[in-house]
């Protein structure tokens, strides 16, 4: 009787390593895809507004480096 119990003890911890492992892989596979999600939206900002200030920038940019290359501003 007790080697039947030690069996079924060792089956139900095998299981339980394979469903730790399970649920770790999906966190991982969960955190890259929220990464990657992340990455897209922060793109699909920043592009944008820098197309449409581009201007503005080309001016603030011009003024720093003419600001830099003079001694004052």
């Amino acid at each position: 009787m007790t080697a039947n119990v030690s069996l079924i003890w060792e089956d139900v911890r095998y299981a339980a390593g394979l469903l730790s492992a399970l649920v770790r892989g999906e966190r991982a596979q969960t955190l890259a895809e929220y990464s990657l999600l992340l990455t897209l939206v922060g793109v699909g900002v920043v592009v944008p507004t820098m197309l449409l200030f581009r201007t503005a920038l080309a001016g603030a940019f011009s003024s720093a480096t003419d600001c830099m290359t003079r001694v004052t501003c």
